[in-house]
């Protein structure tokens, strides 16, 4: 039975009365069956564009699996300047997707999205924007702007904020800026147990600072505050690619990227490192502990946090020149260190509603045509 077009609650009814309303081999929901597959485009059609930067999202009542992406699929503004643009797709049965929806709609770029859901069911995403510097500009190459009169220079980039109802229809008019600016990149939304709405990210050189700082913005009953760094860290280098997870109430747990300051924004160099650390309430953290190696000739860049299906075993995994690894959070490298059967970069891993099988999902090409995958593994 399809439910591609169907409303999340009638599948569920269809689905109830095909089964005579009761549990029988067979008529388990579909996200609680899935298999392994080969790997596979999670939204074909644009496959000579670009399309990376994926997050996603399992969810219960109703059951699903919703991603987010970046992508370029429909083309230029009227006056040639390139459409970057955050999508969004759901499925009900890890076979059939949602057509790719735009969650943003700009004349600046929006890239990196992170989706969260919260204890009423309410959609939060998150995303940097890029407003291209200075105003007006829509190119960066000489070819279309001879000599760079015209050229873009630069850019301010910020920290965005909406919400949804399911995860799939986001209004521009509603969305928020929760970051001055001007070099905020990278966000991991967060909803903390005690109901507050946690916006991580890499902040750039301002107000004095000499290197890239991890900022959160907050917002609890009174709103949206302003970001401040996070304290504990103990860093004279470059922190970037935050990923933050509540791993039971009051134990926040925080994987990041950190590198060599005289790199400036050049996070893919050797000096990277996959760092941890732990926090009672997501501001002030313990100090940092390098959870790949140190081993200065990998370039371990791009983490990301995962649990077991009962979300009391968490690992972290990354990329580097050997592919994609992972270590337990609380093994010991490079002992425990187990490479992953997968490819490409900005790799996101969460398990499924079936039992022993996670969801998979990374980047793969080359400029300027890449393509986000997925697969289910087994675990």
């Amino acid at each position: 039975m399809a439910s591609r077009n169907l409303s999340p609650l009638r599948a569920a009814l269809l689905l109830l009365a095909a089964c005579g309303g009761a549990s029988k081999p067979g008529c388990q929901p579909p996200l609680e069956k899935l298999g392994s597959n080969s790997p596979a485009t999670l939204a074909p059609g644009n496959e000579s564009g670009q399309d990376e930067d994926p997050s996603i999202l399992v969810t219960r009542n109703p059951d699903g699996l919703y991603a987010a992406w970046y992508s370029n699929r429909l083309g230029t503004h009227p006056d040639g300047l390139a459409r970057k643009e955050i999508f969004v797709t759901r499925s009900t049965d890890g076979q059939s997707w949602t057509a790719p929806a735009p969650a943003t709609d700009s004349h600046a770029w929006s890239f990196y999205p992170s989706l969260a859901r919260d204890a009423g069911g309410a959609f939060h995403l998150a995303w940097m924007r890029w407003r291209l510097l200075p105003a007006g500009c829509i190119y960066f190459d000489s070819t279309h702007c001879p000599g760079n009169a015209g050229c873009c220079t630069g850019t301010d980039r910020r920290i965005l904020h909406n919400t949804s109802a399911d995860g799939l229809s986001f209004s521009e008019s509603s969305a928020e800026e929760i970051s001055p600016g001007p070099d905020d990149e990278m966000p991991s939304l967060l909803i903390a147990s005690d109901g507050r709405l946690l916006a991580y990210f890499a902040s750039g050189y301002r107000g004095g600072d000499t290197q890239r700082l991890l900022r959160v913005a907050v917002r609890d009953g009174a709103g949206w505050h302003a970001p401040v760094p996070l304290t504990g860290l103990d860093s004279t280098q470059n922190d970037t690619f935050p990923h933050v997870v509540e791993r039971v109430p009051g134990s926040f747990l925080m994987t990041w990227t950190r590198y060599d300051r005289a790199q400036g924004e050049n996070a893919f160099h050797p000096s990277a490192e996959t760092m941890l650390s732990t926090s009672v309430d997501g501001i002030a953290w313990t100090p940092a502990q390098v959870a790949s190696g140190p081993s200065p000739t990998r370039t371990d860049v791009l983490p990301y946090l995962y649990s077991d299906h009962s979300a009391t075993i968490w690992s972290v995994l990354w990329v580097n020149e050997d592919g994609v690894v992972t270590l337990p959070v609380d093994g010991t490298f490079p002992r425990d260190l187990e490479s992953l059967d997968l490819s490409g970069y900005s790799v996101r891993l969460a398990p499924t509603l079936t039992s022993g099988l996670d969801w998979a999902i990374w980047v793969e090409g080359s400029e300027p045509a890449q393509q986000v995958r997925y697969k289910f593994l087994p675990r």
